[in-house]
């Protein structure tokens, strides 16, 4: 996993450490793909879709809100929510900074906690070979009809499902990224135990790299 002591400021957000972090993933492991479902694929055409395009020969997109520009470079645009999903296999399975967002909109459940470890679970037997997320994490912290942090707590649920599987995470820190201060490697006490800030956004991230 590529861990950088410092990551160029441009988007100010988390995909300033999510892209390289990812695009060196699917640079390493490339090769080794031929078949990808990106869960939660809206908006990749301006990130990443056109460089998974480039490696794979089977490239699935899931979101239950259309993206035309997404749906010109994917073989298959599914309009559905992963919530429920009857999932299929493939070599790689992505989720970029969505599972925050799992039932809490379009469609909103009170059980979310629930419902989105369902959808992790299902992305992992989905995946032959390799799962790749990210998170925001920190303490808890819930922007209603958006999103909600992972805690420590729920958090531990994931890494008890990820026991038998070669496991990378990685954990990303930034003081405030919306307001333009890089996103360093951090530790997992760091990024757990910080509150969430409104004004400044997420700062603690959590990159999570399963191979089978």
């Amino acid at each position: 996993m590529l861990k950088l002591k410092s990551y160029p400021v441009s988007i100010k957000g988390d995909r300033d450490v999510e892209l390289p972090v990812f695009l060196e993933f699917v640079k390493r492991v490339g090769g080794k793909i031929n078949s990808v479902l990106d869960v939660g694929c809206q908006f990749s055409s301006h990130y990443y879709a056109h460089d998974l395009r480039k490696v794979v020969g089977v490239y699935h997109g899931l979101d239950p809100i259309p993206d035309p520009d997404v749906e010109k470079i994917v073989d298959n645009y599914i309009h559905a929510d992963a919530c429920g999903y009857n999932f299929a296999l493939y070599d790689l399975v992505v989720c970029l900074s969505v599972l925050e967002h799992f039932g809490h909109y379009p469609i909103k459940f009170k059980d979310f906690k629930d419902k989105r470890f369902a959808v992790f679970k299902s992305m992992l037997l989905s995946a032959r070979k390799y799962l790749w997320f990210s998170i925001p994490v920190g303490q808890e912290f819930t922007d209603p009809g958006q999103m909600t942090i992972f805690d420590k707590e729920e958090f531990k649920n994931y890494q008890e499902e990820l026991k038998p599987f070669k496991t990378t995470y990685g954990y990303f820190w930034s003081e405030g990224p919306q307001a333009s201060h890089p996103w360093t490697t951090s530790t997992y006490d760091k990024v757990f135990n910080e509150p969430y800030s409104i004004p400044l956004g997420n700062r603690g991230i959590c990159v999570v790299e399963v191979e089978k």
